[in-house]
């Protein structure tokens, strides 16, 4: 049975462009004076600007300069905006027509969707709606309104723009403290000022999509004809005016006629100003607020993983840092992605590490979104999966692992060939050189495991006839224990274990992606034969438990994969190597409870929810990693799945080496001229 929900959203991905900010079509602009112009596409009214916070300091509300750059150049979108967003977004416009339709049915509706063009700044835009004036006829005898409305003479216009809205934070700021977004503000602000006088102020009305008494708020902006002051409400806005707004399109248009690319609007480290004024706005919590005032937090506009916190390539488990943009990595749909971005800095705010039953820690600032799922009464889970922020995790909550669905199938691969892979991986080694390649595979047993020698000598035979086969016991000299050492000298038989598994010391090795997409049965069987090579089974009255021990983490996630994928929750647990003969490496143990109970976690619709044990401040500072994805916008790290560090639709353009960051990315040649950029102002 297909799933509706995953065409639909397979759908929005490959037909949505993202470049909804340009008229795109020959469509009719309107002028000032109502006369019908034909132009090509320009950009929409749609920018950020600079509010004055003191002397000193400015804060940007809105769009990016640089990613107004971007839309100008129509350049390709590197991160496009995944498909639950799109579908937000469509809910948008699907309100905005309901709400047209009351209008008309009030009989206020003058027009809808008017496409304007001002070609002083080169803007265009569209207009929601025009309405006529109006007031609401009163009942005489019991003072209420009637559903009626009286349009006031002389008529006269006024704009309205609609917006929509969902959630707690922005019922907080728009409908409890009166809080627009500075960017719908913006948009609003020019439509009004290209049609003064002749419109005096423009509505711009917000609508809850969620449920209660609160429906949604309207604000009334206004810009004096004298003095050309914006007033929200009746209040005079202080931190900017119009000269400000189309000062920063004239720099826009600099740019863009000049190829210069704007210097980028966003920080590391907010300074002290701007922490105050997000605070006094609401867009700091008073809890964060208290900690940036005690020195035990930052504050700032990114978030990141720490280094050294492995994700799922489709090249196998890799440590962050190590990851490009010829990457593709495993993401929520248990599918994997190409990554757009990687970008690395020291953190200036606070590292948290969290740590989920069964699922290794990771380290991320306080602010990066985790996916979750809110957890219900008892060990069930409520169904309530989303995107919530380290520092504002719990006990409550469950980390959400995905686990890979990718089944690809290799001819001719049979129980042998597994049995050859699975006991190298735990057991063998390559060894002594010919022209510079290994031609001689050594594998070493426990002396009384007589019949693992016997099934590999059957496997070689089989797959290998000409292999050169001998086996002998040896005596450790250090403890005085006996092994048996089995040596396989065959070219061939060394490249098809060079085909599937990454070689090396027993702490680097893992298997390539072939083997971890082989199907689930073929995979039963490797896990057996790595059990037998390097793990045990522990049998009791009502319960069995299986371990599998390794030096190399990557291996032992790999492990822990395969178990997921054979529906059986396994854990690692990690200790320092006490038996090593001195190795300082950490061993890592994957274990199996065949009667470990729901508390612990459970598999559902092909992912794993573990439960949160614990969230801990990192008192070491590391280096911190961006990673832009494609698609789904998120990635798999060894303990769940998190989402892009930060959304940008340019980030691999904006990212680039070009500017002086230590970035891993695509990007365009350009640089920014302050002298020049100057004179445009």
């Amino acid at each position: 049975m297909p799933n509706l929900i995953d065409s639909v959203n397979a759908h929005i991905a490959h037909n949505f462009d993202g470049l909804d900010y340009l008229v795109r079509d020959k469509n009719a602009f309107h002028a000032r004076d109502g006369s019908v112009v034909f132009k090509t596409p320009f950009p929409k009214a749609e920018l950020a600007i600079r509010k004055k916070l003191n002397l000193a300091t400015t804060k940007v509300e809105g769009k990016c300069m640089r990613a107004l750059f971007y839309d100008w150049q129509r350049a390709v979108i590197s991160n496009p905006m995944e498909a639950n967003s799109i579908r937000t977004m469509n809910l948008g416009s699907a309100v905005e027509s309901v709400e047209q339709n009351y209008y008309r049915a009030l009989g206020v509706l003058h027009s809808a969707h008017i496409r304007l063009w001002n070609p002083e700044y080169n803007i265009s835009g569209e207009i929601d709606n025009l309405v006529w004036e109006y007031e609401d006829e009163i009942d005489a005898k019991t003072g209420s309104i009637t559903g009626k409305v009286i349009i006031k003479e002389p008529r006269r216009l006024i704009g309205v723009e609609i917006k929509s809205f969902y959630g707690y934070y922005a019922e907080r700021e728009i409908l409890e403290n009166g809080n627009p977004k500075w960017n719908h503000v913006l948009q609003s602000l020019i439509y009004l000022d290209y049609y003064k006088p002749n419109i005096p102020y423009w509505l711009l009305v917000y609508l809850t999509r969620g449920g209660g008494p609160k429906i949604g708020r309207q604000f009334k902006l206004q810009i004096s004809k004298l003095s050309g002051e914006i007033f929200i409400d009746g209040v005079l806005i202080k931190e900017f005016t119009m000269a400000d707004v189309y000062s920063r399109f004239k720099k826009a248009q600099f740019h863009v006629e000049n190829g210069k690319i704007p210097d980028r609007e966003f920080v590391y480290n907010y300074p002290q100003e701007m922490v105050e004024y997000k605070a006094k706005v609401g867009d700091i919590s008073a809890t964060d607020f208290k900690k940036w005032k005690n020195d035990e937090k930052y504050i700032s506009d990114w978030q990141c993983l720490s280094e050294g916190t492995m994700v799922r390539s489709k090249s196998g488990w890799m440590e962050v840092e190590k990851i490009t943009v010829a990457d593709e990595v495993l993401s929520s749909d248990g599918h994997f992605h190409s990554v757009n971005a990687v970008k690395s800095d020291m953190p200036k705010k606070q590292l948290l590490k969290v740590k989920a039953y069964n699922l290794s820690p990771i380290v991320a600032t306080e602010d990066h979104k985790i996916l979750v799922e809110k957890k219900g009464q008892g060990n069930k889970g409520t169904g309530d999966v989303k995107w919530v922020e380290l520092g504002k995790l719990s006990t409550k909550y469950r980390m959400a692992y995905p686990i890979n669905r990718t089944v690809r199938l290799i001819d001719n691969f049979d129980t042998e060939k597994l049995t050859i892979l699975g006991f190298y991986i735990t057991e063998g080694n390559l060894c002594h050189k010919f022209n510079g390649k290994d031609y001689r595979i050594i594998y070493c047993f426990n002396s009384q495991e007589l019949a693992y020698a016997e099934r590999l000598r059957r496997a070689f035979k089989k797959h290998f006839p000409n292999n050169k086969f001998t086996q002998r016991q040896i005596v450790d000299k250090r403890n005085g224990n006996k092994y048996l050492q089995i040596s396989i000298t065959c070219r061939e038989a060394v490249k098809f274990i060079e085909r599937y598994v990454n070689i090396g010391k027993a702490y680097e090795k893992s298997f390539k992606e072939e083997i971890m997409t082989l199907s689930v049965a073929k995979q039963r069987y490797m896990l057996q034969v790595m059990v037998e090579g390097d793990g045990s089974i522990v049998m009791t009255r009502n319960s069995r438990t299986v371990v599998y021990t390794s030096t190399s983490k990557k291996l032992a996630l790999q492990f822990q994969e395969m178990m997921f994928r054979q529906g059986k929750i396994a854990g690692i647990v990690e200790q320092d190597n006490v038996g090593g003969y001195g190795s300082k490496r950490k061993v890592y143990h994957v274990r199996h409870y065949s009667n470990a109970q729901s508390r612990y976690g459970y598999i559902r619709d092909g992912i794993y929810f573990s439960p949160i044990m614990e969230i801990t401040k990192e008192e070491v500072q590391r280096k911190v990693y961006d990673i832009s994805v494609e698609d789904t916008q998120d990635f798999l790290t060894e303990g769940g799945i998190v989402h892009n560090c930060n959304y940008c639709p340019y980030l691999a353009e904006c990212w680039s080496p070009i500017y002086g960051d230590k970035v891993r990315g695509a990007g365009k040649k350009g640089e920014t001229n302050a002298k020049e950029e100057k004179k445009a102002d």
